[in-house]
């Protein structure tokens, strides 16, 4: 995850902020476009919309993008390391209470289920709490990542490959009697079910911590090797 987290960290302190004022302003206009993007659409929000949400004038918003392009990309990549943080904290407070000695999660045939449905349950819940919990900028990824311009997707690429590398490497730990074809096919259907929430659970009144339970109970025990507790095996049908 570093190459592309320091790309992006680079980028940041080598952009056009040079001021704590001009901090706050830069963090005016992506929260303002975050949500205006989201609700509305990209194609729908123009950078004037932008600006005036934000309290400037239309031209004071180029001092810190160069483009909507620009402003889209600073969004996603915010996004996404939301996202990432989660999922490092998740296995920092594992490690912290207990878990492998290393910080990673339990590998190889031998590995305690208990355990393991743990760390699961722990990094669904993390991934669920920053989605919500940064709705505005996480939910960009599930809304408008596949419509957006060619040159926003490629900027940000790397950044959600990595993240999903890392699942791929928990899941492949977890679950390792399956192949890493069918770990990347369990990881496109658990993010389904997470990131599809965002259309409907409702963060404010609902309680994320039950959902994650439930989602990750759900995955444990319809994919990991207990199914064969209850004489079944899908690919034996």
């Amino acid at each position: 995850m570093g190459s592309a987290r320091s790309a992006v960290e680079t980028k940041r302190q080598g952009g056009r902020r040079t001021s704590e004022s001009s901090g706050d302003g830069r963090q005016r206009i992506l929260d303002e476009a975050a949500r205006r993007f989201l609700e509305s659409g990209y194609a729908e929000t123009s950078l004037r919309d932008v600006a005036s949400g934000a309290g400037m004038k239309a031209g004071s918003l180029y001092y810190h993008f160069e483009s909507k392009e620009a402003l889209l990309i600073a969004i996603l990549e915010r996004g996404m390391i939301y996202m990432v943080d989660a999922f490092e904290a998740a296995a920092r407070r594992l490690h912290n209470d207990g878990g492998p000695g290393d910080g990673q999660p339990p590998s190889g045939p031998d590995h305690d289920p208990v355990t393991a449905f743990r760390c699961l349950t722990d990094h669904v819940a993390a991934h669920l709490r920053a989605l919500h919990g940064n709705r505005a900028y996480t939910a960009a990824h599930v809304t408008l990542f596949r419509t957006a311009p060619e040159s926003v997707r490629r900027a940000v690429v790397p950044l959600r490959d990595d993240y999903e590398r890392q699942w791929t490497e928990l899941l492949a730990s977890l679950l390792p009697s399956r192949d890493r074809k069918e770990i990347s096919m369990l990881r496109l259907a658990l993010f389904g079910a997470m990131n599809a929430s965002v259309e409907w659970l409702d963060a404010g009144r609902g309680n994320i911590d039950e959902f994650a339970a439930l989602v990750a109970d759900q995955f444990w025990y319809g994919v990991a090797d207990q199914r064969s507790a209850a004489g079944h095996d899908h690919r034996g049908q």
